[in-house]
């Protein structure tokens, strides 16, 4: 963060620039539910195996299995939320905010 943050300060003098830094937890769990490991034969040890990835992509996120360990690649709902806590960082004066979301979907910006 100190690099950003020094060559801000060099092309920001007067201040009218924000930086906002995201970090989260890791949604994903350890291995997909077993329903996901394989679609028509295939599965992630195959170089093909579209159907599977499209029934991810339904499910939330066509992700590889090997990669659910570092996480998350969210698909459009997952970006808007993203898009939603990032404006609500953008518009308050607190210097950190968290995103919730709520049973209903909704998310909160405190």
């Amino acid at each position: 963060m100190r690099q950003p943050l020094t060559t801000l300060r060099e092309v920001d003098a007067d201040g009218q620039h924000r930086v906002v830094s995201q970090d989260y937890t890791n949604p994903l769990p350890l291995d997909l539910e077993a329903g996901y490991h394989s679609e028509d034969s295939r599965d992630d040890t195959r170089d093909k195996f579209r159907a599977l990835g499209a029934e991810r992509y339904a499910a939330g996120c066509p992700i590889h299995r090997a990669s659910l360990a570092p996480g998350w690649h969210p698909n459009a709902a997952g970006h808007q939320v993203l898009g939603q806590c990032l404006t609500g960082a953008a518009t308050t004066a607190a210097r950190s905010v968290a995103c919730v979301r709520a049973a209903n979907g909704a998310i909160t910006v405190s």
